[in-house]
């Protein structure tokens, strides 16, 4: 499985999905488009990076091409609206990894390939409303569990690793940028990075990182500022976010 740092994970937890929120007012559909990343290093080096997404006719993301991260995915899914195929493509075209999920119930199998040959296997459990309550994977002869607590909104507070290690989030009561899409993306949320994200609202605290918003008049973020107070390993960010409206 890919792996980032913490730092760069906490930057992107801005970006990631999982499920459509139900008590959303706004007469119109927000869907992301671009998200703009600007940072600044410890080193005082600053850089620029877009991520962009694209969509199919149920508002479900079919790509997202992210400079940030370093990948492009495309994402295929079942009839009955649930994830199929996620396929990960470096930005040269080479496919690094695919994806391709089993339902049973709750529970979801997430069987990872590259260039035919096995990789990993994932078993996941699933709630009535489709989150991931918890999860356990098997590399290299070692079986690894996680599980994730949510608030009454379904933002996710606490991600545990077994062994005791865990990651704190507080959010704001607005639209997170990914809070409209058509269906879970278990993929994006939980697998493109190393610690799970959210979709419902817009983090304010992850561990280190503390975050600020401007908002439109319906609740969406059009700028973040992110500040990372690690004193060993800073990082600073500003975002702005694009949205398709219909």
């Amino acid at each position: 499985m890919k792996t980032l740092s913490i730092a760069a994970i906490a930057v992107v937890l801005l970006i990631a999905g999982c499920k459509k929120e139900s008590a959303n007012t706004s007469t119109k559909t927000y869907l992301l488009s671009k998200i703009t990343y600007n940072l600044t290093h410890v080193d005082g080096s600053k850089s620029t990076y877009v991520d962009t997404y694209t969509y199919d006719s149920k508002n479900r993301i079919t790509t997202l091409n992210s400079q940030y991260v370093g990948l492009n995915i495309t994402y295929s899914y079942n009839s009955n609206n649930t994830l199929s195929v996620a396929n990960w493509y470096y930005p040269d075209g080479t496919l690094e990894f695919t994806h391709k999920y089993s339902y049973s119930g709750n529970q979801v199998v997430d069987s990872t390939f590259t260039g035919g040959a096995f990789i990993d296997i994932l078993n996941l459990t699933l709630s009535a409303s489709g989150q991931v309550q918890s999860y356990s994977n098997y590399i290299d002869n070692e079986t690894t569990s996680f599980t994730c607590t949510y608030d009454k909104s379904g933002n996710i507070t606490n991600f545990n690793i077994g062994g005791g290690l865990n990651f704190d989030y507080t959010y704001d009561d607005k639209k997170n940028p990914l809070s409209m899409i058509g269906t879970n993306n278990i993929d994006m949320m939980y697998f493109l990075l190393s610690l799970p994200q959210t979709n419902v609202n817009n983090p304010l605290t992850a561990n280190s990182y503390t975050y600020a918003y401007t908002y439109n008049s319906a609740g969406f973020p059009v700028s973040a500022n992110a500040v990372d107070n690690d004193p060993m390993d800073p990082i600073s960010y500003t975002a702005t976010f694009e949205y398709i409206t219909n």
